[in-house]
């Protein structure tokens, strides 16, 4: 059985190879998430807490991964990094199985593991229903955009990672974390109707059922 230290280890060492700009790596962000599940295990006893939040947590996380040459990764990193090291045999099959213009779109963490999620989802009764009887026409001014379920519970999860006072810096990892290419805006357009005034619809939040 590999011990804590090599598995910290060969994280500490993945990370420099991606800092480094080398071609991001699948295995890399899985040997640093291992890396990081330790330093959440050894946080969350020293902080006395039974989940990996609050300030006591992060300050001792904060501290392990700047012992341990690992204090440049940030923390929505940190979170998806350590979910593809919990479901790494999972996430590698789905990888293996895309073709590979595909899964060479899928290269950070948040992004490969999002991309899985999804994989996992089938679209409810009601989204089909909908898809089936598109809007009549589509209403250049005023026209709201319906934000899905899945966008708010990303933005949800990052600004709980984040533990920012700073609604600016909590804004920008919600935004980033909802919308992470342009295909997800793309996705929330209408499909039908005017091209011209896209961009000028207000945002509707949808209710999660």
């Amino acid at each position: 059985m590999v011990g804590d230290d090599n598995v910290i280890s060969e994280g500490r060492k993945a990370l420099a190879r991606i800092r480094e700009g080398e071609k991001l790596s699948f295995q890399d962000w899985c040997a640093v998430g291992c890396a990081c599940r330790i330093g959440r295990r050894e946080a969350m006893t020293l902080a006395k807490v039974n989940s990996p939040k609050g300030t006591a947590y992060s300050l001792r996380m904060n501290g392990w991964l700047a012992e341990h040459g690992l204090g440049d990764i940030s923390r929505m990193d940190q979170f998806w990094s350590v979910q593809m090291a919990d479901n790494a045999e999972a996430i590698a099959a789905w990888r293996d199985a895309l073709p590979d213009a595909k899964r060479c779109r899928f290269t950070t963490p948040h992004g490969i593991v999002s991309g899985w999620q999804r994989s996992l989802q089938c679209p409810s009764p009601k989204l089909r229903n909908t898809v089936q009887r598109p809007r009549a026409a589509w209403k250049a001014k005023g026209a709201p955009i319906g934000i899905p379920g899945e966008m708010i519970r990303r933005a949800a999860l990052a600004m709980r990672e984040e533990w920012s006072n700073d609604v600016f810096v909590l804004a920008r990892v919600a935004l980033q974390a909802a919308f992470r290419t342009e295909i997800d805006v793309i996705e929330l357009l209408p499909k039908h109707g005017c091209r011209g005034n896209r961009g000028q619809g207000k945002i509707g939040i949808s209710h999660v059922a």
